[in-house]
């Protein structure tokens, strides 16, 4: 079975088109369906990325692969969920989760649609083709006119020449060949363009280019990336708005730091020191979300019978979340912060200025503080081993993720099979440490709760809980750091060692 869409082209009524193909084919109308038609997915397009769409018609929610023309799953809901935990346990939940994880779904666009379905008949009055038409209409009137027909096109097995003269006729009627299903040409009727937005630097420097202008290139990449989140974060919709403009704040922060003397250093120095205060003003919600989303997984580390006595311990940090929320809200929303922006934005849009790097070529900046950073990371590591103390872990870390930094501003300067190859190298260094970073984070905030947290009727419970939380996290944390040896061996094997040297050493 092979599926053709169709639509018709502007200023076309396909309507009066459907009905010149019923005078110039014997057709069959079997049934006609009215629905709303909404389309879903998250703020960065994660469904859209892994080739797939979420759409409801009326209650029923469906999930479509456009690549191969089929519904993978559906099932009927009364609410609209906005999350993938707010589905019930489906297969369709099952099919959402490991794509949309924490992040809201958002409805992108929401349409009328009338739908028929026609059989094409053959002499003998087989169905030799199946066609559906799709009327597509304002969500507010359906009176208006149609703002698009489509029509889709399966041949009945063995009969595939008759799909071309259908093919043909729709042709003729001034229908316009479509590579795909009507759903993603509906995409483009809502106010976003899919992959309009993505946290992956998306810059196109060269290796001529001064490193002063390469590097306003990549902050301005940044500060969009920031700007983009600022009205999530406001309202409330998820998570990953703050932590999307936390990661563009140290990134800006990083190439203020790391892309040495490209500046004029007073200004350097001043955009370093309004960057740390954003982003130190985000840190306690951005912990308390962290908390927050771990709920299950820490439920999960306890025996049955004590998960729910960390209950009081989840509803005290919502408290907390929302006084922080409020917090960063007026910060967002005061002139100071406006003041730092437009400020930024007018030395982003002014002319370079005299630096001792302004003017050297971007890419011998850029293989120059690369190498030296990875091999300062390959001799610390070493160093490490010998000791494996938790301060120098937390430090390594650091320095990593700088050197990742680095590698993807920079990244259209190079091959890029070659950089996605190291690139991927250092991610799982990083794995080790950032998890080891995060259980140490997470189990001495959990200490200083039982401090903090007022004493109730249940506290006896709520503290055995969080002690029993604290031991399994340090045990976690023991065994991520005892596997460092390894995920830094297999970074800093020959292999890798002589890949850096061959892309960044001079």
């Amino acid at each position: 079975m092979k599926s053709v869409a169709f639509f018709s082209a502007k200023g076309i009524d396909a309507s009066d088109g459907i009905e010149g193909l019923l005078h110039r084919l014997p057709m069959a109308s079997e049934k006609s369906m009215a629905a709303t038609l909404v389309l879903f997915d998250t703020f960065d397009w994660r469904l859209y990325n892994a080739s797939r769409l979420l759409y409801r018609l009326d209650n029923t929610y469906l999930l479509y692969d456009p690549v191969r023309d089929r519904v993978l799953q559906q099932q009927t809901i009364e609410t609209q969920p906005q999350f993938v935990w707010q589905f019930p346990d489906s297969a369709l939940q099952a099919k959402l989760e490991p794509i949309i994880e924490m992040r809201a779904l958002m409805p992108l666009v929401e349409l009328k649609t009338k739908a028929t379905t026609y059989r094409v008949l053959n002499k003998d009055e087989k169905t030799v083709v199946r066609l559906k038409h799709w009327a597509v209409y304002p969500p507010q009137d359906e009176a208006e006119p149609p703002i698009n027909h489509y029509v889709a096109v399966r041949v009945v097995r063995g009969y595939r020449r008759h799909l071309r003269r259908v093919q043909q006729h729709l042709l003729d009627l001034d229908f316009q060949p479509s590579p795909h299903n009507m759903l993603l040409d509906v995409v483009a009727l809502g106010d976003k363009t899919p992959g309009d937005y993505a946290t992956k630097i998306n810059v196109a420097l060269t290796p001529t280019m001064p490193a002063a202008e390469a590097t306003k290139i990549i902050l301005r990449f940044l500060t969009i990336v920031m700007r983009q989140n600022e009205a999530g974060i406001k309202a409330d919709i998820d998570t990953e708005f703050l932590h999307d403009f936390r990661v563009a704040i140290r990134r800006t922060r990083s190439a203020l730091s790391q892309i040495k003397g490209v500046f004029p250093q007073a200004q350097t120095e001043r955009f370093k020191q309004d960057f740390s205060s954003i982003g130190k003003m985000t840190n306690d919600l951005r912990d308390l979300d962290v908390y927050l989303l771990a709920e299950d997984r820490y439920k999960a580390m306890l025996p049955d019978t004590m998960r729910h006595d960390i209950n009081p311990l989840m509803t005290y940090l919502k408290r907390r979340r929302s006084r922080a929320l409020k917090e960063v809200i007026k910060a967002l929303n005061s002139e100071t912060y406006e003041s730092v922006m437009q400020a930024w934005d007018t030395f982003l849009t002014q002319p370079v200025e005299d630096a001792p790097n302004a003017f050297t070529p971007s890419i011998e900046l850029a293989k120059k503080r690369i190498y030296k950073k990875y091999r300062r990371i390959v001799k610390w590591g070493q160093a490490i081993l010998e000791n494996m103390e938790d301060e120098q872990l937390h430090a390594l870390r650091i320095e990593c993720k700088k050197l990742r930094y680095l590698m993807e501003f920079f990244e259209s300067l190079f091959p890029r099979n070659r950089m996605v190859a190291s690139i991927k190298q250092l991610k799982r260094l990083q794995a080790n440490l950032g998890d080891f970073n995060d259980l140490c984070v997470q189990e001495a905030y959990l200490q200083r709760l039982v401090d903090e947290m007022p004493p109730s009727h249940d506290s006896k419970k709520l503290f055995l809980a969080m002690g029993g939380l604290i031991g399994s996290l340090q045990r976690e944390r023991l065994q991520v750091k005892a596997e460092f040896a390894d995920a830094f061996a297999q970074f800093s094997t020959p292999a890798n060692k002589k890949q850096f040297k061959k892309l960044f050493a001079n």
